[in-house]
């Protein structure tokens, strides 16, 4: 399906030539119901392989050739891990690539290629939501002391949603790119033939120290970090184009094996100690957008203006608001204000115009919205959503007016006649996007010509 070009400035328009319409909020109460939306719960399961190995250059130049590439699936890796790239893909499926050969012999790869370095990945098969994110995978970096080992690797993933409209399986295959930046362990202090590392690259807790032979080492973490190497779009619902976005690690619990939402990093990047296998929860998201309110007025004086957004339930016949609301207030200043909600989960909403103590002479003279995608609005059944994509602003611009102040230099004589002035006596107290019908709202329509 196509969204709708027509955007809300012509109902606008229509609405403001010869009537004003006045949506006023009746005393019953507005309780938003959980509801299918486009969010975390719409996940249902995840696969990840392994491919593609790299190494970086050395400092002067050279790429050195990488030793003991293995990969396994489903059981631990171990002396006999293939050199195959042969994984499954599976929902559920745990997919390992090792590297990295013993850092005394030459060309020797450990026996069990347990005790390397490497990555592992183990898809989910139910949702489990952290905060406003779904966890993608158990992802585990195993990070050994090795020599020649790899700096990145490839993820191929398919990943299941339900469609929150059809119930259908949706699937979308986002490739990422694993990066491990494997810091320099060394001496704290200058021994001959031993680095010497003063300070670790990173100040993380995962840092530590350990005395061998009376020596002093410092062990420093490895930084691992994952980005998607180009946007991959879907659809969820009515045209609502999504992209799978990495958003950062969370620890797991290591009591109750469970994601522990408080070591949740804000980006998509976390810390291994050396000689140890880290696990963290990967989490992600369907991408956000934005919803922006620009406000401005004609002979108003500034204040706080307020608003509110309302997903609505692609699975409900009368597309009943959802729980997923997000309030914007515009506060302006010498006559204008802009403000919006960057993480608004992608879906179609409703916008209200919650707006109190306005005069009574006080009227939205215009409204409209416009977007950085393709169009702002879908209509469905005469009323039109904002209907926003994964990455999209929308932005919706209403203007408030109140007929000028009369001055003193414009009065009759006295004695004379006051020139007419025709005034509208109420105020727009709702507004909805288009004719949508807000639960408790009923509609009046004014038929006075105001001019």
């Amino acid at each position: 399906m196509i969204k709708s070009a027509r955007t809300l400035s012509q109902a606008a328009a229509a609405l403001t030539a010869f009537t004003l319409v006045v949506l006023v909020l009746s005393p019953q109460v507005h309780s938003p119901q959980p509801a299918a939306a486009v969010g975390p719960a719409t996940f249902v399961s995840s696969s990840g392989q392994f491919s593609n190995p790299s190494r970086d250059p050395e400092s002067s130049g050279n790429t050195l050739a990488m030793f003991c590439i293995r990969y396994a699936t489903d059981t631990p890796v171990d002396a006999v891990g293939s050199a195959a790239s042969i994984q499954s893909t599976d929902p559920g499926a745990t997919n390992e690539i090792r590297f990295g050969r013993v850092p005394t012999t030459a060309s020797t790869c450990y026996p069990d290629a347990r005790d390397s370095s490497g990555f592992i990945f183990t898809g989910q098969t139910a949702p489990e939501i952290v905060d406003d994110y779904f966890v993608l995978a158990r992802f585990s970096h195993s990070n050994q002391q090795i020599e020649r080992g790899a700096n990145h690797a490839t993820l191929s993933t398919e990943i299941t949603f339900r469609d929150p409209e059809s119930g259908a399986l949706v699937t979308t295959n986002p490739v990422y790119t694993i990066s491990l930046d494997e810091t320099q362990d060394g001496t704290v202090n200058p021994i001959p033939g031993y680095p010497t590392v003063a300070q670790c690259q990173y100040d993380v807790p995962e840092n530590y120290q350990e005395t061998l032979s009376g020596i002093l080492v410092n062990r420093c973490a490895d930084r691992i970090t994952i980005s998607q190497d180009a946007p991959v779009s879907f659809s969820l619902g009515r045209t609502v184009s999504s992209l799978v976005d990495i958003s950062g690690f969370a620890s797991v619990d290591p009591i109750t094996n469970e994601c522990d939402a408080s070591t949740a990093t804000a980006d998509s990047s976390g810390f291994t100690r050396e000689n140890s296998v880290t696990e963290f929860c990967l989490l992600a998201r369907i991408a956000p957008g934005s919803i922006a309110v620009e406000t401005t007025l004609d002979n108003v004086d500034d204040q706080s203006f307020d608003y509110r957004t309302v997903e609505v339930d692609q699975s409900s016949a009368t597309l009943a608001a959802t729980s997923n609301v997000h309030d914007i207030s515009v506060a302006t200043a010498a006559g204008a204000g802009t403000a919006s909600v960057t993480t608004a989960e992608p879906g179609l909403y409703t916008i209200a115009d919650l707006t109190s103590g306005l005069a009574a002479n006080v009227t939205a003279s215009s409204f409209s919205c416009t977007t950085s995608g393709d169009t702002a609005t879908l209509a469905l059944s005469g009323t039109e959503y904002l209907a926003l994509d994964s990455g999209e602003t929308i932005t919706c611009a209403i203007r408030y007016s109140a007929p000028a102040s009369v001055s003193a230099s414009t009065l009759p004589p006295t004695g004379g006649a006051a020139p007419p002035l025709a005034v509208a006596s109420w105020a727009l107290i709702l507004v909805l996007v288009g004719a949508a019908v807000y639960q408790g709202a009923t509609l009046r329509i004014r038929s006075d010509d105001v001019r």
